[in-house]
Order: C-alpha cells, then sequence, then structure tokens
C-alpha cells in the first residue's frame, strides 16, 4: 500500500470529490444526477463527522458521505 490517508472530509477536498464523481460516472450518467460543490459543503456544514476521505499524494480517489 502506498501512502494513503483516511480522514473526515474538509472544505478543501470538495473540488476532489466532485472531480472524482465525474470520473466515476461519466456520460451518459444524466449531469443533474451528479453531487455539486454546494451539495458537499451542505453535508460538511450539517455531520461533518460523517463526512470521509480517502487521498493518495494529496489527491482524492474515494470518499463517503453519510
Amino acid at each position: 500500500m502506498g501512502p494513503y490517508i483516511v480522514q473526515n472530509t474538509t472544505f478543501a477536498e470538495v473540488s476532489g470529490i466532485v472531480a472524482l464523481q465525474r470520473a466515476c460516472f461519466p456520460p451518459p450518467f444524466p449531469e443533474d444526477l451528479l453531487w455539486k460543490a454546494e451539495h458537499i459543503e451542505s453535508h460538511l456544514r450539517l455531520f461533518p463527522e460523517g463526512q470521509w476521505v480517502v487521498l493518495y499524494e494529496g489527491t482524492v480517489v474515494a470518499s463517503c458521505t453519510n
């Protein structure tokens, strides 16, 4: 295993989560069903301890939103 870091999500990772979701759900997945930054930011404000990311060399490679 490499230098993976599992941590609670911070606002700094939001753009990486959005990019990861776009990579995981490319077209023809409906654009309107993809999460936007404001959705993730809302989760962070309401339940920060339920949001997780996995970073590899500073890049978001996985995320979990409860």
